[in-house]
Formats: C-alpha cells, sequence, structure tokens
C-alpha cells in the first residue's frame, strides 16, 4: 500500500462529508466517475454521475434540506495498487417535521424538529491516470437501538 494513495482515498471520501455539509451536489458529484453504480439508503441503483448529481440536488432541497453529515472512515483495504474498497459509516442529523420521512423504522426522533439516522457505505474507488475516483457505493441504513419514541 502507498501512504499517498491511502492519503488520497481519505482526501476524497472526506469531500463526501465536505459537499453533503455544504449541500452541493456538484461537488458531491465530482469524487464519482462517469459511470459510477450507486446504491442508495433506499435500495435505489443510479448509474451515472450525471444521476447523482440530480439526485442529490433533489435530496439537498427537500427531505436533506439543511442536514448534516459525519463521516467516519471505518476501514480502507487496497485489493490492488489501482482498487481500493473502503467502509464508511456515516451520522446524519436533519431538520424535519414529524413524519416527513416515511421509513421511520430507521429513524430516531429526537424532537419534534431534529432527526437522526446512520448509514454504513460500502465505497469502491479505482485510481485511473493517477487520479483516484468512486466507481460503486452501496449505502445501507443503520438499524435503530430502540423504535421507542421518547
Amino acid at each position: 500500500m502507498n501512504p499517498d494513495d491511502e492519503r488520497a482515498v481519505r482526501t476524497l471520501i472526506s469531500g463526501w462529508e465536505t459537499a453533503w455539509n455544504a449541500s452541493d451536489s456538484v461537488k458531491f458529484s465530482l469524487i464519482m466517475a462517469d459511470d459510477v453504480e450507486f446504491v442508495s439508503i433506499l435500495g435505489d441503483r443510479y448509474h451515472g454521475r450525471d444521476i447523482v448529481e440530480r439526485g442529490h440536488r433533489h435530496i439537498f432541497d427537500t427531505i436533506y434540506q439543511g442536514s448534516r453529515v459525519t463521516c467516519t472512515i471505518e476501514t480502507i483495504r487496497f485489493v490492488r495498487p489501482d482498487v481500493a474498497l473502503a467502509i464508511m459509516h456515516q451520522k446524519i442529523v436533519s431538520r424535519l417535521p414529524p413524519g416527513a420521512i416515511a421509513m421511520t423504522s430507521r429513524q430516531m426522533q429526537l424532537s419534534d424538529k431534529m432527526h437522526e439516522n446512520e448509514a454504513r457505505a460500502t465505497i469502491t474507488l479505482a485510481k485511473d491516470r493517477g487520479h483516484w475516483h468512486v466507481v460503486a457505493v452501496h449505502n445501507t441504513g443503520v438499524a435503530p437501538k430502540s423504535t421507542l419514541r421518547k
């Protein structure tokens, strides 16, 4: 493993958090390969950077408007010198009216205006012409510890 490649992968993935927190769908999609395969937290499958950008522009303007994400890289494994597999944990806090998200089984209500959920993403990255890009994402919701409302 080349330490420069690990740094580059970590920097690229930290760009995920930065772009999300800025609600910047363009910067979010620019870390993706042109032909990225993206499975959303709801299990929807998207192919291509353009549709990932449009989809994130939509959620940044609607259900995740004003949300904040904290991303923690759990592991990075270099399968080959030009292919890496990363597992990332995400904690998302959004301010939405109660009932705004249909899949409340994945969310824990903190107050009438704040929701919190967690996800884990498996990210495949590839190095092409000296630059790393995300070529595949599979995002999975983390089940809440409790489904009781306080």
